[in-house]
């Protein structure tokens, strides 16, 4: 998920950064962000680093000015200072700015960060964003409870689409906390979920969605070959195949024609398999992964190997 500028939905418009000050500090320091930022969410996330993000703490929070704590482990060297804003399965940002990290201890006298109110919202599309910030804070018992609300309120509203999201989102969480049964149940459901979404949705609509099944696909294909359900995971492959040839992704291809040899595998067809391996590591290689170049020619011939060839 990447974050937007400039098409920003409900409390996530408007936001942006306009100045920092220091513009050199210290891990564990605190800095001033000026801008507009509106009211306190927890779905508003200040952080360093556009893409990969650290969470600083809120030590103040104002519509125009946050006083903010550095992370204290923060590596020495120029970083981006920022605020996402997460709301309805997707990111947005306020803008980045460049703060200067020096190597230092920081003053002792810094100041208690402000709370937040702990209940949920009732807007499912807050919770959806709020399941995505308390991913990025590793709050994954908070994260799994935010996206099982959302799920039961899209399901009583009839949207599978945005229940499908929810439950991935939850699925994800679960499994980081150790509930592996229970992570799998959620992701076969956001999986077949997304597919009904799919069949019913208009056609101006298809083409997003069917990206967004290959990569629930991908997860649920993962689980069945996990439990030994190889011709499930060999059905769910072939659909995300046929759209990534559609698409003409051959990053995509790849990873699917490798999960059709994985399935071929487990069913001792070696033949198949190898052949399928060889497919994909010649996608691999068109899509300029030499990684996955690598670990499809060594699958190809341990499948020869255990032919005898």
């Amino acid at each position: 998920m990447g974050p937007a500028r400039g098409a920003e939905p409900g409390p996530c418009a408007g936001i942006q950064t306009k100045s920092v000050s220091p513009l050199s500090a210290v891990p564990g320091e605190v800095v001033e962000l000026t801008g507009t930022f509106g009211e306190r969410l927890p779905i508003k996330v200040p952080s360093v680093n556009m893409g990969n993000g650290h969470p600083m703490e809120v030590v103040r929070w104002t519509t125009e000015r946050l006083t903010l704590r550095l992370p204290r482990r923060l590596a020495p060297g120029r970083h981006k200072i920022g605020v996402y804003c997460y709301y309805d399965g997707a990111g947005f940002s306020s803008g980045w700015l460049d703060l200067d990290v020096a190597a230092g201890a920081p003053p002792p006298d810094i100041p208690a960060p402000e709370s937040l109110p702990t209940e949920l919202p009732e807007d499912p599309s807050m919770l959806l964003g709020l399941g995505q910030a308390f991913w990025t804070q590793s709050r994954y018992q908070d994260c799994a409870a935010a996206y099982g609300r959302a799920a039961e309120a899209f399901k009583a509203s009839a949207d599978p689409q945005r229940e499908a999201r929810a439950r991935s989102g939850r699925s994800l969480a679960l499994k980081l906390m150790g509930r592996q049964e229970e992570s799998d149940d959620e992701q076969n459901a956001a999986a077949d979920l997304h597919w009904q979404a799919l069949l019913a949705a208009p056609s101006d609509e298809v083409p997003r969605l069917e990206r967004e099944y290959t990569d629930i696909g991908y997860h649920a294909a993962e689980i069945a070959l996990r439990h030994g359900l190889h011709a499930e995971a060999e059905r769910i492959h072939r659909i995300r195949l046929d759209i990534f040839e559609r698409a003409r992704d051959a990053s995509g291809q790849a990873t699917a024609w490798q999960g059709l040899a994985r399935a071929a595998a487990g069913v001792k067809n070696h033949a198949e398999a190898a052949e399928r391996f060889d497919r994909a590591s010649a996608l691999y290689r068109e899509a300029g992964n030499p990684h996955g170049v690598k670990a499809c020619d060594e699958a190809a011939r341990a499948a020869r190997k255990a032919l005898g060839l």
